[in-house]
This record gives structure tokens, C-alpha cells and sequence, in this order.
């Protein structure tokens, strides 16, 4: 009877450790769609599954596609921290879907494909915004950031081409920068898409799925003297232009723009210009006057950049409650894109298309972000 009541108590543990062993793994299942109505097959797309701990990868696994693009992973590692971030290869184009954590990886999910476009008449900003921070005079330099909307109106992806002889591709989207502009630096980006500092500006290297994608970034501008004329093109049809001065000693001078009063941001008070439908090749120019004089000491802090472009992106609402939900929902929104971003960029560093010490700089710049959001150190 003591053997026999043994052998129950090791069977019971061996059970209890299989089921223990069996909870902590994950079956993720799901299917690749074409979206682009009447789309090719998916004959020669491959996924690929990142698996993230925190902040760091983990693993990238291959995963099969069965022709009508569903699949299954099991025996996927569970726990805190734990995110799936599904990247499909597609007619040479990457699609980075929707990060899945670990415990919400039960319903099945889709990761969106598209066909492929040249055409550049579908893509149009539905919003391009610009904020002039405060003034730090004892360094001669603007700092300046924009929020910019770019949509694809379509219902393909829009891609560049690939240059000859692995050069710059072609049918770039590309953005000007005022002359003199330096320190770009990026805090959102499309998913899946290189951005690349080239002549005056930056351009967009990738597929850029149908609907509203937000770039925002910053950089300084110097100036000598009192006085300087920026200046901006658009290189698409625009809804809206929304300009914000936060520095009050500056006078404003810009044709074509429409003073609609001030709004304040954290206490201090924004001078705010506008338009609304202008069409691709605008050039817009202001010419600020005041920039000498004494000083006004300024830290520039990402997180306040960031505040102040969902501010001037969401300019307008009735109430002051929604642009706060709207931040919050944001914030978690840019933990995702961050995980999908530095997937991206791994991606293109073990393709060879990335200098190590670049690609070292900007995952170190990535993470770094990341772990702020994490620890609750933004908005």
C-alpha cells in the first residue's frame, strides 16, 4: 500500500509538472490577407514571428503559410513581457502586423498585405504641423518639430522601386528640410519603412500600406542676427497646416497663413497659424523677427516634443478631456510601433543594408525611448 500510494503521489506530480510545462507555451494562429481588392495570391509571401522579452528580441521564427495564407505557431514561449510581432515578406516588400502579447494571443488574428503602387497621385497629407519652440538665444539655434500625416488614399501599398545596382531607390517619398536644418531625429516612423536622411530632407524606403501614417520629428535650425525666413515645400496635396510660435517675443510674417489667435501648452502660450486645401508644390514661408535679445534658457526634452505634436495635431477639439484619452491611448499605441520598429530595423541590418555602427546607434536610441515608455515616464 506505501509503494502504492507512492507511485499516485510521483504520477500526480508528473501531471501537475506537464500541465505547469504545457501552461507556459502559446499557440498563436492567424492568416495573411491580401487587402488590395481582387489582390494578387500569396503565392511566394513568408513569415516570419519575432518574439520579444521586454524590450529585447528573443527569437525570430519561420513560420509556414498554408496557400490561403492561414497558419499556426505552437509551443510559443508565455509570460509578462512576452510580444509576438508578426513581419510578412511580400512581392519584396516587408508588412509589419499588429504586436500580439502572450496573454492575449487566444482569437486568431490577421496580418494585412497589399499590392504595390508607383503612383505618388495617391499619397496626400492630411496634416502637416510645425512647432517653434521657445527660443534659446544663447545658442543661436531654432528648435523646431512637425507632425506630419501622410496618407495613402489607395488601396495598394505605395513602394519605391529599387535603384540600379542596389543604389537609392526610385519613386522615393521625399521631405524637404528648411536649409541649415540638423540633429533629425525621429520619435514615430511607419513600421516596416527606412527612413533616410538624404539632400535637404529625408525619404521614406518601403511599402506604405492604404490609410493615415504619422511622422514626428525634430530638428534645429541656426539663425544670425534678428531675423530669419523659413521656409517649407509640400510635396503633396495638404488638408491642413496648422503653425504653432511658442516664444511671444517673436513677430510672425507668413503669406498665405491666417492667424487664428493662441493656445496654451503647458503653460505657456502658442501663436497659432493655419490653412486648409492647398495643393501639391506650396511653398510656405515665415519669416520670424525678434530672435535677439536676451536670453531664454531652454531644455529640450523628447517627451515634451512629443506632447506638444499630439497638441497641435489634435488643435481644435471641443474638449480638452479628449486630446487627454486620446494621449493615453497614444502612448501605448507608440510602445508597439517602437517593438515594430526596432524589428525593422534588425531586418535590415541582417540584410546588409545598414552600417553596424548606424544601426548600433539607432537600436541603442530606439530602446531607449522604449524603456522610458515602459517605465511610465511619458504621457
Amino acid at each position: 500500500m506505501r509503494l502504492l500510494g507512492l507511485g499516485l503521489g510521483l504520477l500526480l506530480a508528473v501531471l501537475t509538472l506537464a500541465t505547469a510545462q504545457a501552461a507556459e507555451t502559446v499557440t498563436l494562429s492567424g492568416r495573411v490577407v491580401n487587402r488590395t481588392p481582387g489582390g494578387s495570391p500569396l503565392e511566394g509571401a513568408q513569415l516570419r514571428l519575432r518574439i520579444f522579452q521586454g524590450e529585447e528580441p528573443r527569437e525570430t521564427r519561420p513560420v509556414p503559410l498554408a496557400p490561403d495564407g492561414r497558419f499556426q505557431v505552437t509551443g510559443l514561449p508565455a509570460g509578462e513581457g512576452i510580444v509576438y510581432l508578426p513581419v510578412v515578406e511580400f512581392q519584396g516588400a516587408v508588412f509589419v502586423g499588429e504586436p500580439v502579447p502572450a496573454s492575449a494571443a487566444g482569437p486568431a488574428i490577421e496580418v494585412p498585405v497589399y499590392d504595390q503602387t508607383t503612383d505618388q497621385s495617391v499619397l496626400r497629407l492630411g496634416r502637416a504641423s510645425l512647432v517653434i519652440l521657445p527660443v534659446d538665444r544663447s545658442t543661436g539655434l531654432l528648435n523646431i518639430l512637425e507632425l506630419l500625416v501622410l496618407v495613402n488614399t489607395g488601396d495598394r501599398a505605395y513602394a519605391s522601386r529599387p535603384g540600379a545596382g542596389g543604389g537609392m531607390p526610385r519613386e522615393l517619398v521625399r521631405f524637404g528640410l528648411p536649409p541649415g536644418a540638423d540633429g533629425l531625429t525621429f520619435q514615430e516612423t511607419i513600421p516596416g519603412v527606412e527612413v533616410r536622411q538624404v539632400d535637404r530632407g529625408f525619404a521614406l524606403i518601403g511599402a506604405i500600406p492604404p490609410g493615415a501614417h504619422e511622422l514626428f520629428f525634430s530638428y534645429t535650425v541656426p539663425y544670425v542676427g534678428d531675423s530669419l525666413a523659413l521656409s517649407r515645400t509640400l510635396p503633396y496635396p495638404t488638408d491642413d497646416v496648422l503653425i504653432l510660435v511658442g516664444d511671444d517675443r517673436l513677430q510672425v510674417a507668413a503669406p498665405g497663413l491666417v492667424a487664428r489667435g493662441s493656445t496654451t501648452i503647458a503653460g505657456r502660450t502658442y501663436q497659432v497659424l493655419a490653412a486648409e486645401r492647398l495643393p501639391a508644390g506650396t511653398r510656405l514661408t515665415l519669416t520670424l523677427t525678434g530672435l535677439g535679445g536676451g536670453l531664454t534658457p531652454l531644455v529640450v526634452d523628447h517627451g515634451l516634443l512629443r506632447g506638444i505634436g499630439l497638441v497641435a495635431l489634435l488643435l481644435g477639439a471641443a474638449l480638452a478631456v479628449g486630446y487627454a484619452l486620446r494621449a493615453r491611448a497614444r502612448g501605448l499605441g507608440q510602445r508597439e510601433q517602437l517593438l515594430q520598429a526596432v524589428a525593422a530595423l534588425d531586418d535590415r541590418f541582417a540584410a546588409g543594408a545598414l552600417d553596424p555602427a548606424d544601426y548600433r546607434a539607432q537600436r541603442s536610441a530606439l530602446l531607449a525611448r522604449l524603456r522610458t515608455l515602459t517605465a511610465g515616464g511619458e504621457p
